[in-house]
């Protein structure tokens, strides 16, 4: 009803037909969020994993969202985290298999939308430390997936502990993804919690300028994030050649931030970056 394009339904942990997950650390309970001040802007503070309760809610969740979508009322798009392999070790493929399988099952016709979500907390984690490791899982991955269900997929790339050239190598490695989700969220090692705001546009809209919008070979579409406060900014990422962007902060502020003082937050939010004048 506000007008939103998509929403994406954060993270189930992936399984196998037995129910293991190998990526169980994040199907914990740790979720918290704090609304915070960070330089001229606003972050939420991150604190969490993934989806803690059963497969069986999440596929509920699945299900209703293919019908919403399929009615022409909203896209919505559930969001995977599978097994990553040390760079010596295989894939674990029964995960990829169950889960995937399960969610287009749930979905139902036509083509499953899915967003594949490498998460920030990974930044963090020693699995996320070397280069060839990590552009092993953007590069096998999609494949990965598609071999189990036909699938629209976009791929949210992290922002890695590495410079901005890796940024663009971590994009080019992704290629068999149809759409890549530009950066996850920037991660506080000291802290040990991921964040937002404009450390995070900054350093996205830097990397994203590296790329000629529409002839960058090898780049699939592109759906910006970060440090989205203003219609402005959604048009800074539009330039660096994004199609769409995603807002995760911007929905969560104190209310007297909005101009709007009724509607719901997300009607509120989307009058905010449509009308304000500046």
């Amino acid at each position: 009803d506000a007008g939103l394009a998509f929403a994406v339904l954060k993270t189930v942990i992936a399984q196998d037909s037995a129910g293991v997950q190998s990526m169980a650390a994040w199907a914990i309970h740790e979720t918290k969020m704090k609304v915070e001040r960070r330089g001229a802007g606003w972050t939420v503070t991150w604190k969490g994993r993934g989806w803690d309760r059963s497969f069986d809610e999440y596929l509920a969740l699945a299900r209703f969202g293919g019908d919403l979508t399929r009615g022409g009322n909203l896209l919505v798009v559930p969001s995977v985290k599978y097994h990553l392999p040390r760079l010596n070790e295989p894939f674990k493929d029964a995960e990829y298999a169950c889960t995937t399988q399960a969610l287009a099952a749930a979905w139902g016709e036509p083509l499953l939308l899915m967003e594949k979500d490498f998460s920030p907390t990974l930044a963090g984690d020693a699995l996320a430390g070397e280069q060839a490791q990590i552009l092993r899982w953007l590069h096998e991955v999609p494949s990965r997936i598609r071999a189990q269900a036909a699938v629209r997929l976009a791929v949210k790339v992290m922002n890695a502990r590495f410079d901005d050239a890796f940024q663009v190598e971590m994009m080019q490695a992704a290629a068999g993804a149809d759409a890549l989700v530009v950066f996850n969220r920037l991660f506080d090692l000291e802290r040990g919690v991921a964040y937002g705001g404009p450390e995070l546009a900054e350093r996205n809209l830097r990397v994203l300028g590296r790329l000629t919008p529409g002839e960058s070979p090898g780049i699939p579409e592109l759906s910006g994030t970060g440090g989205i406060s203003s219609g402005r900014m959604i048009l800074e990422y539009a330039r660096c050649g994004c199609e769409s962007v995603q807002l995760h902060t911007f929905f969560q502020l104190p209310l007297e931030e909005y101009a709007a003082t009724d509607g719901s937050r997300t009607q509120r939010a989307l009058h905010q970056l449509v009308f304000d004048p500046a």
